[in-house]
Formats: structure tokens, C-alpha cells, sequence
């Protein structure tokens, strides 16, 4: 493993090194060449990382040595697989150390006591709880105001109300934990997928794309993406389906849920930034390649695609879309993991509805 690293970290040095190999660079000098064949990167606010300095790099892990992440674009970070890691809190204690030195100043030159004022604390996160906490114990009568966190405790408390927590996205499990306090969630399949391919064929409308088609369902296409679409329907020969495309909807149209699923299950190819699209394209067994959409984000099409081994189905403006397009998919392995997926699923369910009480029951008749 490699790691470039800012080399004003205090006290970094001979911490990595017995893991990876580090290069130490001034955090404002560190450039795209020197971050090309690094693994990871240990900075702090004065590396701007986004697509100028990570393009075509291997990173994969960001560590910034600040609290927040102005200088990251997370965007982009997340929708090419890149983890972002914060040091949320590392100052709490010497801002707690000035504000009781500043507190107590001016209490020693206004003569009050602690018990004699109200102290307001705006944002009740790392820094503000640790304040709040000292400053009641000093005698403070303390005043909180932290909207983000009245609101995540609210969403807490309905939490708790549930006997069973399911998340569609990996991700989602930590969320629940971290900002929530459920450590029980579990991830289960999109709906969607607890449907079998014949239990959709009644939905069809047939004759609405031809099957020598690319069906493109993109709600974003820059040029580059374009080309290339162009490019490899032109050399197979295929015409360009385009169900909906947001960038220049006079290219396209919005069909109705039959004509989207024949189109899909029709085509010779899907290309797509759709979760749903990459859904019925597992269930359609049609070999498919997907963009990563930065507005919409990556996490929940990187963690549908993981779950069947399907990492690979991720197309990029730099790699030919037929070598996406082409690689071969384990049809058998995929309608395995699927079903012991959709057990699970439904094991989630069975264990966590009930039969909801009669009306005149709920009513209290």
C-alpha cells in the first residue's frame, strides 16, 4: 500500500509506516502525479481533492486530519468508490479549553458568578456537547439550540418504535447506527427484486423498441458518454433506444411503467445510470452497463452490484463501453444469490408483520 501524506501533520510520522509505504509532501504542493499511484491519502485543508487531483488515480481512501471537508468534493469522492473519513471532534477539547479560559476572564474582570448567567450554545455536536457538559458543572445555566440534531433524535425516537429496521443500501446500516442508535438494522433486497421476471411479463406491451437496440435509460449523459454510446451502436449495428433522457428530452420520452419494462427485457443492451434499470436487468438476465450519476449518487447502485459480484458492470467515460457491455455475466450465480437474497428478505418480513387487528379492534368498538 502506498500513502501520500501532509507532511505539517504533527506526530505522523513512523505511525503508517510499519503498514504502507509513505511519502510525506507538503499538503498545497501535493499535485495529480505524485497521488497517481497511491492508495490512500492522509491531508488536511490545504489538499483540494476532487477530479483535477484524483482523476485517474487508484485512491480509494481519503483521511483528512480537520473536521469538516470543504476542501473534498465528497460528490465525486463517492460516485468513483473513494471513502472519506473526517476527524469529527479532535479540537472539541482545546475550543472547551478556550472557552473556559475566556468564561473565566471575564468573569474574574465583571465580578459574576457561573450561576448568575445563561450561556447559549448554538450547534450541540462534538465541541458544543463537551462545553455543555463542562458548563453545567461550573454552575451555567445552559440554553442548546441545534436544529440537525433535535431533528435526528426526533427520527431516533419513531425508530424505536419499530420491532424491525430494514435498509436497501449497506450504507444504510451504518447510518441507522451511527445517527439513529438502531445497531439491528439489516439489509434487505428492493422490493422489486422479490418479484420473479415472469411475475412482470403480464405488464408488457410488446413492439415498442426493437431487439437490436442499445436502450439507454439515462437521466444524465455529458458528451463524452454520448460518443461513446454512438460509437458502439454503430459498430454492432444497433439502433439507440432513449426511454427518457433528462439532458435533452427532445430526444426522448417518458413511457409507461409496460413499455419500460418490454423495452428493457427486448433490447440487446441497457445502458443506464437507473437503480431500477439495473434491477430489471438482473431480473431480465440482459447484459447491461451503468454510469455512476454524481446528483443522484453511487451508493445504492454500487451496493445493488455488489451483492450479485456485478462491481464490474460500472462503465467509465475512459474505458470502452462495449468492454463493459461484453464481459461476461454468471446468469446461474446471480439467480442463486438472488434467491437466498430474496429468503432473507422475506424472512425479515414474516418475522417482523403481524396481522393488523381487525378495524372495529383498532378503533376500540
Amino acid at each position: 500500500m502506498k500513502i501520500v501524506a501532509d507532511s505539517a501533520i504533527p506526530f505522523l510520522r513512523g505511525v503508517l509506516e510499519p503498514f504502507a509505504e509513505v511519502r510525506y509532501l507538503p499538503g498545497a504542493d501535493i499535485s495529480a502525479a505524485d497521488v497517481r499511484d497511491a492508495d490512500a491519502l492522509v491531508i488536511r485543508t490545504r489538499t483540494r481533492c476532487g477530479a483535477a487531483l484524483l482523476g485517474g488515480s487508484r485512491v480509494r481512501m481519503i483521511a483528512t486530519a480537520t473536521i469538516g471537508f470543504d476542501h473534498i468534493d465528497t460528490a465525486w469522492c463517492a460516485a468513483h468508490g473513494i471513502e472519506v473519513s473526517t476527524a469529527a471532534g479532535c479540537n472539541a477539547r482545546g475550543v472547551l479549553q478556550w472557552v473556559g479560559a475566556v468564561l473565566a476572564d471575564l468573569s474574574r474582570r465583571q465580578g459574576w458568578q457561573p450561576a448568575q448567567r445563561t450561556l447559549g450554545i448554538v450547534g450541540v455536536g462534538h465541541v458544543g456537547s463537551l462545553v455543555q457538559r463542562y458548563a453545567e458543572a461550573w454552575g451555567f445555566r445552559v440554553l442548546c439550540c441545534d436544529p440537525p440534531r433535535e431533528e435526528r433524535e426526533r427520527c431516533a425516537r419513531l425508530l424505536a418504535e419499530f420491532e424491525g429496521v430494514s435498509v436497501r443500501e449497506r450504507t444504510g446500516i451504518g447510518q441507522c447506527r451511527d445517527y439513529f442508535g438502531r445497531d439491528d438494522a439489516r439489509q434487505v433486497l428492493d422490493p422489486t427484486l422479490l418479484l420473479t421476471a415472469e411475475d412482470y411479463r403480464p405488464l408488457f406491451i410488446p413492439g415498442i423498441a426493437p431487439a437490436e437496440t442499445i436502450h439507454c435509460y439515462l437521466f444524465r449523459a455529458g458528451s463524452a458518454v454520448r460518443r461513446e454510446i454512438g460509437r458502439t451502436a454503430a459498430a454492432r449495428e444497433l439502433e439507440i433506444v432513449r426511454m427518457t433522457d433528462r439532458t435533452n428530452e427532445s430526444e426522448g420520452k417518458m413511457p409507461g411503467i409496460g413499455q419500460w419494462l418490454s423495452a428493457l427485457h427486448d433490447a440487446r443492451y441497457v445502458v443506464t445510470d437507473s437503480f431500477h434499470a439495473c434491477a430489471f436487468c438482473i431480473l431480465f438476465h440482459k447484459p447491461f452497463a451503468v454510469y455512476i450519476n454524481r446528483r443522484r449518487g453511487s451508493a445504492r447502485i454500487r451496493s445493488l452490484l455488489e451483492q450479485f459480484g456485478l462491481e464490474g458492470r460500472i462503465a467509465s467515460p475512459g474505458k470502452p463501453l462495449a468492454q463493459t457491455l461484453d464481459a461476461p455475466i454468471d446468469w446461474e450465480a446471480v439467480e442463486r444469490t438472488l434467491e437466498e437474497r430474496r429468503a432473507d428478505s422475506r424472512g425479515f418480513l414474516a418475522l417482523h408483520l403481524q396481522e393488523a387487528p381487525p378495524l372495529s379492534a383498532a378503533a376500540g368498538e
